[in-house]
């Protein structure tokens, strides 16, 4: 899918980026052909939901929020690929953080194609974010319980440390299956437990030693706070090195420029605890046609 769409623009070397232009060549070049399209909806992800406090934000990274207007140049520069197949491309600018906001950009975006109206538009944005809290709180349920079995059973699990797209097996090259079969169970460092009685656990004895505010605060260990997935590795970091049962397994993508400021800030979260841990700096390469004339 790569090679077969990057004749329409540069290759990014953030994983994410490198395979938007291909993903969406995918979708007008083979799925519309078998099944036409009315929309492909790309939008670019500003700020993300946290759970964190006294960050100074919670941004996606920009490479990635960008990515969708890239790819709508990729598309439109030369001639319109999504006139010439009536598709329309939707790819507005979303703030999650900021609810009401996030219902206006959606109502912008959607109106015009749907029909929609004020009342619609909210009663959807409010189902979206009750099945998001309702998915989340499932998966820190079930962490919850496996951290439990493991501490009475004396064995160990693994927080993966990394991106959301390091769980795709392609990028992973299926470690985390390998481990589990192994018999680790492997934790996202985005839905690690929140129960109020294992942050007290944790990082009670820092709070009222006046180490951190409050157990979801980072600014003891990192004060550049902005990057939401940098911000909740650090904190799975955090939580990782004070449990008895974990240990950390970090994965970052080759010429991450969010990751690269942290990799000693992470070892040394885990480090000052005497906790094993292992990094894994995977370079993403898709083997492309050069066009340039040059080797």
């Amino acid at each position: 899918m790569g090679r077969a769409g990057a004749s329409r623009g540069a290759i990014d070397p953030c994983f994410p980026a490198k395979i938007g232009i291909s993903h969406v060549y995918n979708l007008i070049q083979e799925k519309h052909r078998k099944k036409p399209l009315n929309v492909i909806f790309f939008p670019m992800y500003d700020v993300l939901t946290y759970p964190l406090v006294k960050i100074v934000g919670a941004n996606a990274c920009p490479t990635v929020t960008a990515t969708p207007e890239t790819v709508k140049a990729a598309f439109t520069k030369e001639n319109d690929v999504f006139a010439e197949n009536n598709v329309r491309y939707l790819d507005p600018v979303l703030n999650f953080a900021d609810r009401k906001l996030f219902a206006h950009q959606m109502l912008q975006a959607w109106q015009p194609v749907l029909g929609l109206s004020l009342e619609e538009n909210d009663r959807a944005v409010e189902v979206g974010y009750k099945a998001l809290a309702d998915y989340e709180a499932s998966i820190r349920k079930r962490a919850r319980q496996v951290l439990d079995q493991l501490e009475r059973e004396d064995r160990i699990g693994i927080v993966m440390l990394g991106r959301p797209y390091h769980h795709d097996p392609g990028l992973n090259h299926e470690i985390m299956e390998e481990f589990q079969k192994l018999g680790y169970p492997i934790f996202s460092q985005n839905t690690l437990p929140l129960d109020e009685d294992m942050l007290e656990r944790l990082f009670g004895d820092e709070v009222r030693a006046g180490v951190i505010s409050h157990p979801l605060d980072i600014t003891d260990a990192w004060k550049n706070s902005y990057s939401c997935s940098t911000n909740h590795k650090v904190w799975a970091a955090k939580f990782t090195a004070r449990h008895p049962n974990l240990v950390a397994l970090e994965i970052s993508s080759f010429k991450c420029g969010h990751d690269a400021p942290i990799y000693g800030v992470i070892e040394g979260i885990i480090n000052s605890r005497a906790r094993p841990t292992s990094a894994l700096k995977i370079w993403t390469k898709i083997s492309l046609p050069d066009r340039s004339g040059f080797a």
